[in-house]
C-alpha cells in the first residue's frame, strides 16, 4: 500500500532539505528504469502508526509459529502481537511530504 513513484518523489521530496534529497537519491538509485515503476517505502509505516493509529488500523492476534515446512501456524495460547491489516497510503504520504 505504501507505493510511490520517482515523479512523486521528485515533486514532493527532492529539494526539501538534506533528508529530502537523501530520500530522493536513494529512491532514484534503486532502479535503472523508473518507467511504470513504483516502490514500497515500508519504513514510514511505523512512524505513521505512532503519529495517528487510524492511519494504520491494527488488531491483536496470537503470535504466529513458523513450521518446519516454512508455513505459519496459529496457536491461540501464544502471546499477542499487534498486526496491521491496512495502511492509508494517501494520508501517510501527505503527512510525510508536508513535514519535509
Amino acid at each position: 500500500h505504501l507505493l510511490t513513484t520517482l515523479s512523486e518523489m521528485e515533486a514532493f521530496v527532492k529539494g526539501k532539505g538534506a533528508a529530502g534529497d537523501y530520500l530522493y537519491e536513494t529512491f532514484r538509485n534503486c532502479s535503472q528504469d523508473h518507467f511504470g515503476y513504483s516502490r514500497v517505502i515500508w519504513d514510514i509505516s511505523t512512524i505513521a502508526y505512532l503519529l495517528n493509529e487510524s492511519w494504520v488500523p491494527t488488531e491483536l492476534v496470537s503470535s504466529p509459529v513458523l513450521t518446519q515446512e516454512g508455513t505459519w501456524s496459529v496457536d491461540r495460547r501464544r502471546h499477542l502481537i499487534r498486526s496491521a491489516y491496512y495502511v492509508n497510503r494517501d494520508v501517510i504520504f501527505k503527512d510525510l511530504f508536508a513535514k519535509l
